[in-house]
């Protein structure tokens, strides 16, 4: 019986690791907390094959850094690329390129996990040349990485792509690698998806959270001022640089106060979505445009593609956070 190889359920990879041409150590943590860190192993270096699949992100996008607004040349002629192995021509139109720009290295980062011998090593990393001279080459020359992992065999590493968590535990997207079948439609496929979710989990968020600032406001404009000590627009201001704690406490001194304090809140709130949408893509008369999970593109008429997934993720985490705290804060205080 053959037995597909596997991650090994409690593999990690080392927090900081040792990379090629680099000074300092490659620091998962910092890399995964801002981009899907990616890991791809080499399996040894006499294979062309894992290689051209360097080659074929390099053609699909991970070439350039990304422009923004988006630059494409009008009637532009698709991009081609032969494969090595079996004579195939693949061709994507140049808005395609630029979506996948955008995934690959603004969602995306990546490791790429590679036996010795280093001379070797060294030259692979300049041949590919590009984007790729700035990605991390980690040498592992005794295979002891992989043996760690559960990537380890006769021939040297097992062909893989995985995604990298913040603790290095790995998530496995693809286990081998061949002729015609080299794994880049399932890192494309990882990406967009992730982009998807978070695109609409975001596009969600402003929703509601758009309601409990407009429930917030409705709640000021019923409100009557009683005598305060200070005009509301100033209050406002000065309330405005209170934390969280201090602002209910502040919201339960009078009727005023309480009014004024929720306005706050709905400012934060308005300020907070105002983030959001910003780090979203859009058209440019600022109509969120999110990709086409099924094409792999955004709309036609998307002139900025925003920022990467975890910024966004992170933005869409604060204003929930925020409109949790709004919504505690009426029930408490109400007015």
């Amino acid at each position: 019986m053959i037995v597909r190889p596997r991650v090994l359920p409690d593999a990690r990879l080392p927090l900081r690791l040792p990379a090629l041409g680099l000074d300092e150590p490659v620091d998962i943590r910092s890399i995964s907390t801002g981009r899907h860190l990616i890991l791809i192993t080499i399996k040894n270096l006499w294979c062309p094959v894992c290689p051209h699949l360097l080659n074929i992100l390099t053609f699909l996008g991970f070439d350039q850094g990304l422009s923004q607004p988006i630059s494409i040349t009008p009637n532009a002629a698709p991009r081609s690329l032969v494969d090595p192995f079996n004579q195939s021509v693949r061709s994507i139109p140049e808005r395609e390129v630029a979506s996948n720009r955008h995934l690959l290295t603004q969602d995306a980062a990546f490791l790429i996990l590679t036996p010795g011998p280093r001379d070797e090593a060294v030259v692979l990393r300049q041949s590919l040349g590009g984007l790729w001279n700035s990605v991390p080459f980690v040498l592992d020359d005794g295979l002891w990485l992989a043996g760690m992992l559960g990537l380890r065999f006769p021939m040297g590493i097992v062909p893989a792509c995985c995604l990298v968590k913040e603790d290095g535990s790995l998530e496995e997207i693809l286990i081998g690698r061949g002729e015609g079948y080299y794994g880049d439609d399932y890192i494309m496929k990882f990406l967009r998806r992730s982009r998807f979710d978070t695109e609409n989990d975001a596009q969600y968020s402003i929703t509601v959270t758009r309601i409990m600032a407009e429930t917030l406001g409705n709640k000021v404009a019923l409100g009557r001022y009683t005598f305060a000590p200070l005009p509301p627009e100033l209050l406002g201001r000065v309330l405005a640089y209170l934390g969280d704690r201090d602002l209910v406490c502040a919201a339960a001194t009078s009727t005023s106060w309480r009014r004024t304090a929720l306005d706050v809140v709905r400012k934060r709130l308005v300020a907070a979505i105002s983030g959001l949408q910003r780090a979203l893509p859009r058209s440019a008369n600022g109509t969120i445009t999110p990709i086409n999970v099924n094409t792999g593109c955004f709309p036609e008429d998307t002139v900025e593609f925003g920022e990467g997934v975890k910024k966004i993720d992170r933005l869409r985490d604060e204003l929930m956070e925020l409109r949790d705290f709004a919504k505690a804060m009426l029930v408490q205080v109400g007015l």
